[in-house]
């Protein structure tokens, strides 16, 4: 609740702000140049390049999760998750993965991935937070 209350509070705030974020208006006469990419010159200002630009970059942080959680050090993560006690009498030490988890979820949760990234290996998108 309260970090809900403080992002109303940071809304209105900015929102209150229109000459530096214009309000109800938004930013008006904001020029997005193009840039160019190993010889390929990208117009950000199209709408269907913008949609690849971010599929693909949605792409490469899909496959990167993917690489990651199916990694020994992931699976790691995932058992230190589901059975901290086991993952304890296999020899694994829970403090030094701990960090890495928890910086894991924090960043999942604030993207809102979590139900992307879960679902395909769990079979539910509903699964609660350790």
């Amino acid at each position: 609740m309260i970090t809900l209350a403080l992002g109303q509070c940071v809304f209105f705030a900015a929102f209150q702000a229109s000459s530096w974020t214009g309000g109800d208006n938004g930013l008006r006469d904001v020029i997005v140049p193009p840039f160019g990419v190993g010889g390929l010159t990208v117009n950000m200002v199209d709408p269907l390049v913008r949609y690849y630009v971010i599929l693909l970059f949605v792409a490469l942080a899909l496959y990167f999760l993917f690489r990651v959680l199916s990694s020994p050090f992931g699976l790691t993560l995932e058992m230190i998750r589901e059975n901290e006690t086991r993952a304890r009498s296999c020899g694994y030490r829970r403090c030094r993965h701990q960090a890495a988890r928890v910086r894991d979820l924090r960043s999942r949760q604030r993207a809102g991935w979590r139900p992307i990234c879960h679902s395909p290996f769990h079979g539910t998108a509903g699964n609660a937070l350790p």
